[in-house]
C-alpha cells in the first residue's frame, strides 16, 4: 500500500469522518463519504496537502 494512501486513511480516522471509498483516478485519489466526494493527488506536490485536504473534508461535513 502506498504512503499517501495510509495518510489519507489516518486523516479521515483522526478527524472522525467514515471514509467509504477510495478509488484511483488518473493520477488523483477519489476519497468518497456519505456527504460527497473529494478528489486529491496521489503524487501531492507540497507540504500542505494534507491541511488542504482537511480544510476540504471539514467544508464538506459542515
Amino acid at each position: 500500500m502506498k504512503r499517501i494512501i495510509r495518510d489519507y486513511q489516518k486523516l479521515c480516522a483522526a478527524e472522525s469522518f467514515d471514509l467509504l471509498d477510495m478509488a484511483p483516478r488518473g493520477g488523483h485519489y477519489a476519497l468518497q463519504f456519505e456527504r460527497g466526494t473529494i478528489f486529491c493527488p496521489s503524487t501531492p506536490s507540497d507540504r500542505r496537502n494534507m491541511r488542504n485536504l482537511r480544510a476540504s473534508i471539514r467544508r464538506l461535513h459542515a
